[in-house]
């Protein structure tokens, strides 16, 4: 198995195909073990997990704002003006 990031841009791989002892991977210039590299891409998906998680975390604490304030403001009030005419308005376009 090899993982590659979409930034690496010149990759040579180097096997041996008896699973001795001696394969690598050379990635824009660094040599390293295929079992490194595994272990780096995994840091890096790992931690952009990690990121996701606290970026998710900040949406759901935002939208639960959002919801609290909107409760406690009560329901819309739609007065003649706003209210759409038709189905064919502009209002109802998904």
């Amino acid at each position: 198995m090899l993982a590659l990031s979409a930034d690496e841009r010149e990759v040579v791989v180097h096997d041996n195909w008896e699973n001795s002892p001696g394969a690598s991977v050379e990635v824009d210039g660094r040599t390293l073990t295929r079992e490194d590299k595994l272990k780096e891409w995994v840091l890096a998906v790992t931690g952009e997990a990690a990121r996701l998680r606290k970026e998710l975390g900040y949406v759901a604490t935002s939208l639960n704002t959002i919801a609290t304030i909107s409760e406690e403001a009560g329901p819309p009030v739609v007065t003649a003006a706003a209210a759409p005419k038709s189905p064919n308005d502009a209002w109802y376009s998904w």
